[in-house]
Parts: C-alpha cells; structure tokens; sequence
C-alpha cells in the first residue's frame, strides 16, 4: 500500500467554524485516486482512504500534526473503502484513552 500526505495550506474558514473545503476537497480527489487501471490486460481497481486535519497554530510541531493525520487515516480505514475522515480533538483523545 502505498500512502501519500496532501497539505493544503490557506483553507477558507467559513462564519460558523467550519473549513470551507472540508467535504469538496474529497469529492474531487476520490475520483481521481479510484478509477481503474489497466495493468498487463487486467483492470486493477484502487481503493483510496483521506485523512483530514485542520492545521492551526496550536501545532507545536510537524510530528503532532502527522500523528493526528494518522489517527484520522486509521478512522477512515475501520469505515471501510474509499472514505474520509475530518480529525477532531475527540478521536485524540480516544487514542490516548487505548494506550
């Protein structure tokens, strides 16, 4: 399995709160990651899974916002293929809970 990091930076926040590309950014994207292929005659399906954090000056380092990114992805895979997942501070606290 292969896994990439998209980091987009200068995210619109909208009145409310809430991340302006938050449900857009992976309606276009998932198109893209799970069309088929065609490998030596066979059609290969790909199966893709996005994590989402909201980066904030709250991030005191880049591992901490990668560890949240993780959390998120592992979210995403217990749903199922071709999901995404928004980090929230609640699924931290859940992980530490487990450790």
């Amino acid at each position: 399995m292969r896994r990439f990091r998209l980091l987009v930076f200068d995210q619109s926040v909208t009145e409310n709160g809430t991340v302006a590309f938050g449900a857009s950014l992976p309606t276009k994207i998932f198109p893209l990651l799970i069309s088929s292929l065609l490998v030596r005659g066979r059609e290969v399906f790909i199966n893709a899974r996005i994590d989402i954090v909201m980066g904030s000056k709250a991030y005191q380092t880049p591992s901490n916002l990668l560890r949240d990114a993780d959390i998120a992805l592992y979210q995403a895979k217990a749903r199922g293929h071709n999901r995404y997942v928004v980090f929230t501070e609640e699924m931290h606290i859940q992980a530490r809970q487990r450790m």
